[in-house]
């Protein structure tokens, strides 16, 4: 699982650096264009919205990822010391009761979401 978010992250990791190499080259020809007096050049950059598709996909897949090791993680360490693991807290278990899962949820995205952040992994 671990190896999955991983791989996920290091594509993110190439995505930005692929969109910064375009982006650097671009303003370079940019400023090449004015000193010659030339026109603007072509802006050859992946299309804002196609960055942000393919990105979108990577990240969808390292949340889904989050929310599974978050799933194994309710499983194997006990939400609270007052609540050991049982199988009435097991995710399948249709007795489960829903408050640990939502906490776990948010710990889990915030944590990737500090991660991203972190990284510079978000583009904004």
């Amino acid at each position: 699982m671990r190896g999955q978010v991983a791989a996920d992250l290091e594509a993110l990791n190439a995505f930005t650096a692929k969109f910064r190499r375009e982006d650097a080259k671009h303003q370079e020809a940019l400023r090449q264009a004015y000193r010659d007096g030339n026109g603007t050049p072509k802006d050859r950059r992946v299309p804002t919205d196609e960055r942000e598709a393919q990105r979108a996909a990577v990240l969808e897949r390292v949340f889904a990822g989050a929310h599974v090791l978050a799933d194994h993680a309710d499983h194997v360490i006990p939400v609270s010391p007052a609540a050991p693991p049982t199988p009435s807290a097991s995710r399948a278990h249709p007795d489960h009761h829903q408050e640990p899962r939502a906490m776990v949820d948010v710990d889990a995205h915030a944590a990737v979401h500090a991660y991203l952040e972190r990284h510079r992994l978000i583009w904004r």
